[in-house]
C-alpha cells in the first residue's frame, strides 16, 4: 500500500516537487514528513536547491494552510520569495479581461450552485 508519492522534476542544480499526494487515513502515520525527509536526503548531494512545492503566504495559525507551512519550515529551510512571478501580463487585454471577469464568473457559479441546491431541496 502506498501512503505518499511525488512527481519531481530535476533540472541542472534544482529539483522541484511538481505534485504530491498523500494518504492521511492513518492517524499514526505522517507520510508528508517522511516524503520530504527522503527527498532532502535523496537530492542533498545532487542539487543546490530543492523546491518542496512552496509555502502558503499566510503564516497565521488560524490559516487552513498553517500545518503545511509548519511541516516544511520544520526542516529549517532557506526560503526564497519570488514577488510577482505570475503577474507579468504578456497580453494586456486578456490580462484585464481575466482579472475583471474571473471574479464575476466565480460569483455566478456560486449562485448557480446555490440555486441548484435550493431547487433540489424544495
Amino acid at each position: 500500500r502506498y501512503v505518499g508519492g511525488a512527481i519531481i522534476v530535476k533540472y541542472q542544480n534544482r529539483a522541484s516537487v511538481i505534485a504530491c499526494g498523500l494518504d492521511n487515513s492513518d492517524d499514526f502515520l505522517n507520510p508528508s514528513y517522511c516524503l520530504y525527509s527522503d527527498l532532502i536526503e535523496r537530492y542533498k548531494n545532487e542539487c543546490d536547491y530543492l523546491d518542496l512545492f512552496g509555502l502558503a503566504s499566510n503564516f497565521n495559525p488560524s490559516s487552513m494552510y498553517y500545518e503545511f507551512n509548519e511541516e516544511k519550515i520544520a526542516f529549517n529551510p532557506i526560503i526564497y520569495e519570488f514577488i510577482g512571478e505570475f503577474d507579468y501580463p504578456t497580453n494586456k487585454i486578456m490580462y484585464f479581461m481575466f482579472n475583471t471577469l474571473s471574479p464575476l464568473y466565480a460569483k455566478l457559479l456560486l449562485k448557480v450552485r446555490h440555486l441548484k441546491v435550493r431547487i433540489k431541496g424544495n
